[in-house]
């Protein structure tokens, strides 16, 4: 099986659920050169989630990180891994709130002990809250 163009050692079949419910989600699924698999998904209010596991044990709920929220309001994301398994996440806010202005965010997660960077706009505009996740 395959994740991202790369051999993964999962079997051919899902894993089995996970601490995290993906009833009512699809997640979004990556994988790195070191036998790690990374989890994003919106959740139903909006908010950009995050969780990993060693691919190998991704079968078990145990062997899940607690999930992260990265953002909320978010209406779409792509996330994908670089160099030194460093990940990226692109994603879109669709409203104005708390300080946060709608538009098109990155963040990224620096391996190694760097976590979750600081979300940086790439482009601002209102015209994005009346979008939908569809």
């Amino acid at each position: 099986m395959t994740i991202n163009g790369a051999p993964t050692a999962l079997a051919a079949r899902p894993p089995a659920m996970t601490p995290f419910e993906f009833a009512e989600v699809t997640p979004q699924l990556l994988n790195d050169e070191n036998g790690n698999l990374f989890a994003f998904w919106i959740d139903p209010v909006g908010a950009l989630l995050f969780s990993s596991a060693v691919a190998a044990n991704a079968g078990s709920a145990n062997a899940w990180t607690s999930p992260q929220t990265i953002a909320d309001e978010v209406i779409a994301f792509s996330a994908a891994t670089g160099n030194q398994g460093n990940l990226y996440v692109a994603y879109v806010i669709g409203l104005s709130v708390d300080g946060t202005s709608a538009g098109v965010y990155a963040r990224a997660y620096l391996s190694g002990g760097g976590g979750w960077q600081a979300e940086t706009i790439l482009y601002q505009s209102q015209y994005y809250r009346s979008l939908t996740v569809s």
